[in-house]
């Protein structure tokens, strides 16, 4: 019984990929496909990334790629996202800004002071950004790491999307301002 389906039609045919929440037997799971054929290693290329250390604190979930599909396990618990609504709803603006500081100092626990990160990878993604001499960065780097992708495991996290993630050196000011971004525009 298929729950939840999501598109990426708009993007490039080789990232073109959709998500769907299937439940069978009472058991809920996250299945991930291409939408053609050109996008097939993007999925395949999952199973790498979620194998990744992250940090002590966190963890990529973990999955399972079989037959052109990536399999993952549905989880119940409570995203960071929906913490900082309920916080937001309530006006607690201190225990926002005390997660997020607290998820950052779990997930950027490797990051470094980089002058050289404007790597020739780098721009193809990103382009020429003119900028300070340094920032500090994180490699590898998910930047597409948001709240409503990370779920909260008492102190540790789980993160849930790791579509894009890129084996060199990002600025992690970059990614806590997508982070923010997408909390400020969704709540």
């Amino acid at each position: 019984k298929i729950l939840y389906v999501k598109l990426n039609q708009n993007r490039k045919k080789e990232f073109r990929i959709q998500t769907q929440i299937i439940e069978e037997n009472d058991k809920k799971v996250a299945v991930k496909s291409a939408m053609n054929p050109h996008a097939v290693p993007f999925v395949k290329g999952l199973e790498d990334k979620g194998k990744q250390e992250v940090s002590a604190k966190c963890e990529n979930l973990r999955s399972i790629y079989q037959n052109d599909e990536m399999f993952y396990e549905f989880l119940e618990g409570e995203t960071l996202h929906q913490k900082i609504k309920a916080w937001a709803d309530e006006g607690d603006i201190q225990s926002i800004v005390s997660a997020l500081e607290k998820f950052y100092e779990a997930y950027f626990v490797s990051r470094k002071k980089e002058t050289n990160y404007q790597t020739e990878e780098f721009c193809q993604i990103f382009g020429s950004c003119p900028g300070k001499d340094y920032y500090e960065c994180i490699k590898p780097a998910n930047v597409d790491m948001i709240c409503a992708n990370i779920f909260v495991e008492e102190e540790n996290y789980k993160i849930i999307d790791y579509e894009w993630v890129f084996p060199f050196a990002v600025p992690v000011s970059f990614i806590i301002w997508r982070m923010i971004h997408d909390v400020y525009t969704q709540i």
